[in-house]
Formats: C-alpha cells, sequence, structure tokens
C-alpha cells in the first residue's frame, strides 16, 4: 500500500510538472510571436525584410517555440 501511495504521488508530481511544463512553451510561443511582429513593424518593409520575417516564422513554427 506504501509503495502504491508513493507511485501515486510520483505520478502526479510527473503530471504536474508536464502541465506547467506545456504551459511555459505556450506563454514563450505567444511572447516570441509579438517580439516577431514588433521587429517586422520595425523593420521597414522591403522585399528583404519581409521574407526574412517569414523565414523567421517557419524556424519558429518548425522548432515549436
Amino acid at each position: 500500500m506504501k509503495k502504491l501511495k508513493k507511485n501515486f504521488l510520483n505520478t502526479l508530481i510527473k503530471s504536474i510538472f508536464n502541465l506547467l511544463n506545456q504551459r511555459l512553451s505556450f506563454i514563450s510561443k505567444v511572447v516570441l510571436r509579438r517580439q516577431l511582429s514588433f521587429w517586422s513593424s520595425s523593420l521597414s518593409y522591403s522585399s528583404l525584410d519581409s521574407s526574412w520575417y517569414r523565414v523567421l516564422e517557419q524556424f519558429v513554427d518548425l522548432n515549436g517555440y
């Protein structure tokens, strides 16, 4: 019974940490998106700048930020 209780607590702690991790990654993704849009708006809108922004946005999507 003691082992079962310890196992349950370990599982509970792990799931809480996983939830926190997911929440943090979501928050950092939102912050990074805002930062990217700020950079793109502060840059002059030449074709080079917009293509650079698209590449950076794809990189962010691929890496799950």
